[in-house]
């Protein structure tokens, strides 16, 4: 949901724009180190706590831009412009349960992203991100530290969805990358790495 999110961000916004955080930002799950009601970040900031730590409220307050009912109708019109015939987006932090998609539908926006926009790639390969007002933040995805060739990644959990991870890896020779996905796992590293071994053997 939330690389979703970032294309509609990246599609729509000036990046340099300053964002306060709303009190209804705030008030989504937090993690260990996030955002808070008054706090002023670029689009581009909120971009990188979004995507590398995973923050929620970094995500509504970058769907607040355009209004939260607005954005995700944007998000369910991209997905279908991209021929995601399996995904729904009902908000823009992936929280909840009537968010809706397929490894298929996960590929095709992986590819999108890739091809189209390469910042967020590389903002989702950073191992850590700091800012003066925030402190340092840390990747959710923890294979990073072991896998030097990742294009794009993205972590993901709820207790409906259980663990959920995306990594495309590349590019090889001829310039393809292979997108892996992991839905519905107990430990989404475990399976992943499972994955990965398989095609390197």
């Amino acid at each position: 949901t939330k690389l979703m999110s970032a294309v509609i961000c990246i599609e729509n916004y000036d990046l340099s724009e300053k964002v306060q955080a709303s009190k209804a930002a705030d008030s989504q799950p937090p993690m260990h180190v996030d955002i808070k009601e008054g706090d002023s970040f670029s689009v581009e900031e909120l971009l990188n706590i979004m995507l590398v730590e995973s923050s929620n409220k970094a995500a509504y307050a970058l769907s607040e831009i355009m209004g939260s009912k607005e954005f995700v109708l944007a998000m369910n019109d991209k997905a279908a412009e991209l021929g995601l015939e399996n995904s729904f987006f009902a908000d823009p932090t992936g929280l909840s349960q009537n968010n809706i998609s397929t490894a298929k539908d996960l590929v095709l926006l992986a590819e999108y992203i890739i091809t189209n926009h390469p910042l967020i790639a590389q903002i989702t390969t950073k191992k850590t991100y700091s800012l003066p007002n925030l402190g340092e933040i840390s990747n959710t995805n923890k294979m990073l530290q072991e896998l030097p060739n990742v294009a794009l990644t993205k972590t993901g959990f709820t207790n409906y969805a259980n663990g959920c991870l995306l990594m495309a890896v590349g590019p090889a020779a001829g310039g393809e990358y292979t997108i892996n996905v992991v839905l519905g796992a107990d430990d989404r590293f475990l399976e992943m790495q499972k994955i990965i071994n398989s095609q390197a053997q």
